[in-house]
């Protein structure tokens, strides 16, 4: 069992410094800094202990002093964990704590060798965050930023070959001194095994080895007894650059992002007292907006703007601003991403894959108005699509007066944070559980009832759903050749009929369905 103090003096100068240096306490006056650390308890674990079982609510916001917390889910089909997270020294989760309310059924978090955590109670945390704005705005500063890196992790796994997927990994790794006195050589470790590292990434352990062979024998790494040692940093970062991999860290900055003006509306936004019966009814249903007191809905709802707009047409364009923040209530959003490198047949054009479906009852943009930087994605109409907009001017002024409003910012970005996680855990499937996955999360999304079926609108040809799956067109059309033949899809000119109870039988429904729930909207 963890043991508890209320004693934040029993950290050790390396353990505080590494919290004070954090990217969150960077961020807030040190008056708040001593506070957080005033009610915090120390909590101290042994290597592979569990911190936060599968689906337990939160009760406390942690962070790291020492060690690592490893976040972790399990492959039905395969019954191997898959890492889904990895904090270290002077991170902060916010994504499932008490603060942001994001429900991570199936997601565990271990301790990854001794680790000491700090932990600051729900009750503390909401009287900190009400002391002022600065600490729940640095919460979203950073929830913004780990947005745009899913984003980045979902994009590469989709497009990514097996050798840029492990120069990724091999950059982004933990580094530890090798104990030379030149300090010439870097040691990457991971705290991860091979087979999970392996799954991660939808290939098998002996696809893994083998690419890791063939950097080893370009001379880009050299395994030792610590891990792997990379010889000459120079020369991985050249090959990071040739296969067309941004440096992570640099990418997730916004003022390194390229942005332009928000690209033009097909239609011009309506004052709110444009909506219509059916509209105003589905925004009273809306989880986003029933969560709001009163006062607060009083004070958005003239603020927004109502959008209509076409099947396909644009909202926003990757490299640009977002026209504002925006609510789903009719239709749905497709989120195209464009990969971060190039494709070497085809010069200068990023390749796109459906990234994510946001359908009614969704929000969107909330990382791009925070940050300042770019929408990120392309998105674009799913349907014929109603739309609420609140511009950037409103929304900005609204999140620095109401810490209702960025409390409730806070759990949205937790909730699109969370559908990415599933994405990526659905990919690291074999197929054709991965294809079933992925149909079992736009069934929840999108998809009508009725009786066992569940019909999903499905406009995407073969190529596009091998694209947003990281496979081929053969391999999805041999999947649903399989689904049909089980009698559990049926497919339609403009639609796919799937018969979930027959899932169970086929593979990773069961074991998915709890995660892929604990995504939506309640």
């Amino acid at each position: 069992m963890a043991r508890e103090t209320h004693d934040s003096r029993t950290l050790t100068d390396a353990e505080r410094d590494a919290v004070e240096q954090g990217r969150l306490f960077g961020r807030l006056p040190l008056a708040l800094r001593d506070a957080i650390l005033g009610r915090a308890y120390v909590w101290r674990f042994k290597d592979g202990e569990r911190v936060l079982p599968a689906g337990a609510q939160p009760g406390h916001w942690l962070g790291v002093a020492s060690g690592e917390l490893l976040g972790r889910t399990c492959s039905a089909q395969e019954g191997q964990s898959i890492p889904t997270h990895l904090l270290g020294p002077g991170a902060w989760m916010t994504l499932y704590s008490p603060v942001c309310v994001v429900r991570r059924r199936g997601i565990e978090f271990v301790a990854s060798g001794p680790t000491c955590v700090l932990a600051v109670s729900r009750d503390d945390t909401l009287e900190l965050c009400s002391r002022g704005p600065e600490l729940v705005m640095a919460m979203l500063s950073l929830c913004a930023i780990n947005l745009r890196y899913a984003h980045l992790i979902v994009q590469e796994a989709q497009t990514s070959t097996l050798e840029q997927t492990l120069l990724r990994w091999l950059e982004s790794g933990v580094q530890i001194e090798d104990g030379r006195r030149d300090g010439s050589f870097k040691v990457y470790r991971s705290v991860v095994p091979q087979a999970a590292l392996a799954l991660s990434s939808g290939v098998s352990r002996q696809s893994w080895n083998a690419g890791m062979a063939r950097l080893e024998a370009m001379g880009l790494l050299e395994r030792v007894k610590e891990g792997l040692r990379v010889p000459d940093s120079a020369r991985l970062e050249a090959a990071l650059k040739e296969r067309g991999l941004r440096e992570t860290a640099r990418y997730l900055q916004a003022d390194a992002q390229p942005v332009s003006a928000a690209a033009p509306l097909d239609a011009e936004p309506l004052p709110i007292r444009a909506l219509r019966d059916d509209e105003r009814s589905a925004l009273d249903s809306c989880p986003w907006y029933m969560r709001l007191s009163q006062p607060l809905r009083d004070k958005l709802l003239p603020q927004l703007q109502v959008l209509r707009l076409r099947d396909q047409a644009q909202v926003a364009a990757v490299d640009h601003r977002p026209p504002g923040w925006v609510a789903v209530l009719r239709g749905g959003l497709r989120l195209v991403s464009r990969a971060p490198f190039t494709d070497p047949a085809t010069p200068g054009r990023r390749p796109g894959t459906v990234l994510a479906e946001m359908p009614p009852g969704s929000t969107f943009f909330e990382h791009a108005l925070i940050d300042g930087g770019n929408s990120g994605v392309d998105v674009g109409c799913e349907g014929d699509t109603t739309l609420l907009l609140l511009k950037q001017d409103p929304f900005l002024a609204l999140m620095a007066a109401e810490p209702e409003f960025r409390l409730g910012l806070l759990h949205w970005l937790g909730i699109c944070h969370h559908q990415i996680c599933i994405m990526k855990l659905t990919l690291a499937l074999p197929m054709p559980e991965r294809l079933q996955g992925w149909l079992h999360v736009l069934g929840h999304q999108r998809g009508a009832a009725d009786g066992p079926w569940v019909t999903i609108p499905m406009k995407l040809t073969l190529q596009e759903i091998a694209s947003s799956l990281g496979t081929t067109r053969q391999y999805v059309a041999k999947a649903l050749k399989e689904l049909e033949g089980a009698g559990a899809v049926v497919r339609l000119p403009d639609s796919i009929k799937m018969r979930g109870d027959l899932f169970p039988r086929l593979g990773a429904y069961e074991g998915l369905r709890a995660r892929h729930e604990a995504a939506r909207h309640r």
